[in-house]
């Protein structure tokens, strides 16, 4: 694994470990400032960690907890070169796969309602292992508004195809 992989592995590890209620829950949890409402199915912790990306260090905070053997995140960071924030975005989804020793399976683009229109703002699936071997599956989406990119992410062995819905459809960008 590159170095430059290692820190996003490192914080959805982190998420992994940071556990909530096994049952869905959920609840309306700001993220980014204020930037991004969505429903988590269980109660988030946030951490930040300073990450490589697109070669630039980006401050990003994950937001994150674990329901019904998913981890849900979502990741976001200020671009301080606004026209970096399209390689930002592609450098987001291209690390999954390395970091989940696995490869995306699919994409299609997706700009959610109040993002900033980028070619690289894409819904994709990396099938994937852990350090044991077994099976994972993420569900992400990339997306940007303005310089601030995100990463939206159901993390586990088989995500409920509902649950993901239901978290992907409550994203709402403040105006």
């Amino acid at each position: 694994m590159s170095h430059s992989r290692a820190p996003l592995l490192l914080l959805l590890t982190l998420a992994g470990l940071l556990g909530c209620s096994p049952v869905h829950d959920w609840r309306e949890v700001r993220v980014a400032d204020g930037a991004l409402v969505a429903l988590f199915p269980c109660k988030p912790q946030r951490l930040t960690r300073s990450v490589p990306l697109a070669g630039n260090a980006v401050d990003l905070e994950l937001v994150s907890c674990s329901a019904g053997g998913t981890t849900w995140s979502v990741t976001s960071g200020e671009v301080s070169d606004a026209g970096q924030v399209g390689a930002t975005l592609s450098a987001l989804r291209e690390s999954r796969a390395g970091a989940l020793a696995g490869r995306e399976t699919d994409h299609v683009a997706l700009v959610p309602a109040g993002a900033t229109p980028h070619v690289q703002s894409m819904r994709f699936t990396v099938e994937g292992q852990r350090p044991d071997g077994s099976k994972l599956r993420e569900i992400s989406l990339v997306f940007a508004r303005d310089s601030r990119v995100f990463q939206v992410a159901a993390l586990g062995p088989d995500p409920s195809r509902e649950a993901v819905e239901t978290w992907i459809d409550s994203l709402k960008l403040a105006r």
